[in-house]
């Protein structure tokens, strides 16, 4: 796989320009696909947490992904020449017993594929077949090196068991000898609960010797409007401009029964753009509803669009669209420079 470097690198520097070029060009018709789909192998969770729709409960149906409209909905992302999936979206996705397959099945295109999971699932055969399958990126939730404030946040979940899960994971990948997946420990910065500058030097300590690739903190967000906690509330009285916003130029979501979304944080199905059951992914990609989304983001009428309306995604400090695609692309690109 040496020779993939060049032709991925070359690949992941063409879309940059392409999707930076129609996004500050205000262009709402794109020649290129998504640059990164996600893929929902179910919208069920075993957890509530308090930063998470499913604490409320989702408004759309729950299920699992069948084998069946897995195979057919990938056929048509391998066909418009998709960089990225990442198999997840509103549920836990090691819930399916066929993610091992999934993975696996979209490996053999030489897509890089990315697992995100709460790691309260995490018996010592799933790690290794994890591994096994060329899974090239998985993170974890784990939000705190306390036990009070992470079983506040993960309400359902045992810090010592999740601990005990990713540390597992991580000794598994160590004895194997193997630079992949690359590993990320992902942690929710809640406001009054954790702070960043005392969590690193913990975190290094709970996971140290073994092979973690990065430790990334995202500030906690309201899913679109849905979740309105005082902490999330707090977080936001700091926040005062409201931008467009650059991911529907960049993914979409696909759900477990093949409805596709415009937005990976709007987890309840209000920005429906189609069915990959009837229609091809360009064509959806391209449809009337997100064409439409894109010039109402543009003409900043957040107003107008029920899901964006309260989105504190939106208020987040600007950046540019570059910095944006860097962003959802850099994981690839790091993990490229140690093959």
């Amino acid at each position: 796989m040496k020779n993939a470097n060049p032709a991925w690198r070359l690949k992941v520097k063409r879309i940059s320009l392409l999707s930076s070029y129609y996004y500050n060009k205000g262009i709402i018709e794109l020649p290129y696909p998504p640059v990164e789909v996600f893929i929902e192998p179910t919208s069920h969770c075993n957890l509530k947490c308090m930063i998470c729709p499913h604490a409320i409960g989702l408004e759309r149906p729950k299920g699992f992904m069948s084998e069946e409209l897995f195979d057919k909905i990938f056929a048509k992302v391998v066909k418009v020449g998709v960089l990225k999936v990442t198999l997840h979206f509103a549920g836990e996705p090691l819930l399916n017993k066929d993610i091992f397959r999934m993975i696996r099945k979209v490996k053999a295109h030489n897509i890089y594929v990315r697992l995100h999971t709460n790691g309260t699932i995490m018996p010592t055969d799933y790690a290794r077949e994890l591994i096994e399958s060329g899974l090239d990126e998985i993170s974890f939730s784990f939000d705190d090196f306390r036990k009070e404030v992470y079983e506040k946040i993960r309400q359902g979940a045992s810090y010592e068991k999740t601990l005990a899960n990713i540390r597992s994971f991580l000794e598994v990948k160590k004895g194997m000898h193997s630079a992949k997946p690359f590993t990320i420990i992902q942690r929710i910065r809640v406001a009054d609960l954790n702070s960043e500058e005392e969590d690193v030097a913990q975190y290094n300590s709970l996971f140290a010797g073994l092979p973690i690739d990065k430790l990334h903190t995202i500030f906690t967000h309201n899913w679109a409007g849905v979740c309105k906690g005082a902490l999330i509330k707090e977080h936001n009285a700091r926040l005062n401009e409201k931008v467009p916003c650059n991911a529907i130029w960049l993914r979409c979501a696909i759900g477990w029964d093949g409805k596709v979304y415009a937005c990976c944080n709007e987890m309840n199905g209000k920005l429906l753009i189609g069915e990959l059951n009837s229609s091809s992914l360009m064509e959806i990609w391209n449809g009337p509803q997100m064409q439409n989304l894109r010039k109402t983001m543009l003409e900043r009428r957040f107003d107008e669009v029920a899901a964006c309306r309260d989105c504190d995604v939106l208020l987040r400090a600007k950046e540019s669209h570059s910095t944006a695609i860097e962003k959802a692309l850099s994981n690839i690109l790091v993990f490229l420079s140690k093959r």
